[in-house]
């Protein structure tokens, strides 16, 4: 199947101003007559509501995401039980430069200790993954920059974890800086430099990861992707370094979870409804 609009994936100068144009096209049809103002005050209404996610409970803490309704990203909070006094985490909507920065990803640590985020400017999709001590309040370690759409698992002693990261800008050309994806660890108080690379040399460009890691730190498994109807899974056995293909050449999605000494895995492979499997991580 032919993909017309692929160019539309560059970042150049046809591309902007085609956009460009379709932005001018679009005002002008939106502002004439009187539809606009109605348009307009319906979004606002519907819009400029208080909303709140679905929190997180990890050890006596919650965490959530939550906006209000004059305030244009969710804000993220930390409450110790029930009846503590919510604290500001990350607050995107004061960060400069303002009403650019969005808040993407949003890791806690096993015990609540640490909480790692990311952060896009100008809608790019290129994260820039910070770690936060919440028990000083600061940030330890470098950024780590160029992750898109970054997937991340803690270890269970906090003292690293795995994640996605993109080349930087210069080592591929700048039409693939969104691609070559690759599976990284990093130990808490290394350079990033030196992070170790687990997983994705030599694979299909477009592969793009999700990671999950048992609850015993034992194994790590890696899900590529290159769309939206398959992927494959990958067993890293962390105690080894050896990595065992479990799932591949199978036209299906699958994705993991684990509890306890089960891995559960949802999939569409000969069940259009969906099924889920489960499997002893020992066996």
């Amino acid at each position: 199947m032919s993909d017309k609009f692929r160019w539309l994936e560059a970042d150049n100068g046809r591309v902007k101003s085609w956009v460009a144009k379709q932005n001018r096209l679009t005002e002008k049809a939106l502002r004439s007559g009187k539809s606009y103002q109605i348009f307009k005050k319906e979004l606002e209404t519907y819009h400029r509501q208080d909303v709140v996610f679905t929190p997180t409970k990890i050890g006596e803490w919650y965490f959530w995401s939550a906006r209000k309704a004059k305030e244009d990203k969710a804000v993220f909070y930390r409450r110790r039980g029930f009846k503590g006094k919510p604290k500001v985490l990350i607050n995107p909507n004061k960060l400069k430069p303002r009403g650019l920065i969005s808040l993407e990803s949003k890791v806690i640590s096993r015990t609540g200790r640490y909480l790692l985020y990311g952060l896009t400017a100008a809608g790019t999709e290129m994260e820039t993954l910070y770690i936060l001590d919440l028990k000083t309040n600061k940030l330890v370690d470098q950024p780590i920059t160029f992750c898109r759409h970054a997937s991340v698992a803690w270890r269970k002693d906090e003292s690293g974890f795995f994640y996605t990261r993109n080349p930087k800008p210069g080592t591929v050309s700048k039409a693939d800086e969104h691609y070559y994806a690759k599976v990284y660890y990093h130990q808490i108080g290394n350079d990033v430099s030196t992070d170790k690379l687990i997983f994705g040399e030599g694979r299909h460009k477009e592969d793009h990861y999700s990671l999950w890691l048992s609850d015993d730190d034992r194994y790590l498994v890696i899900g590529p992707s290159r769309n939206w109807v398959e992927n494959e899974l990958h067993l890293l056995d962390i105690g080894t370094g050896k990595i065992h293909p479990l799932i591949t050449g199978i036209k299906a999605q699958f994705f993991v979870r684990f509890a306890a000494e089960h891995m559960y895995v949802m999939t569409d492979y000969k069940a259009r409804r969906w099924r889920i499997l489960r499997v002893k991580t020992s066996e």
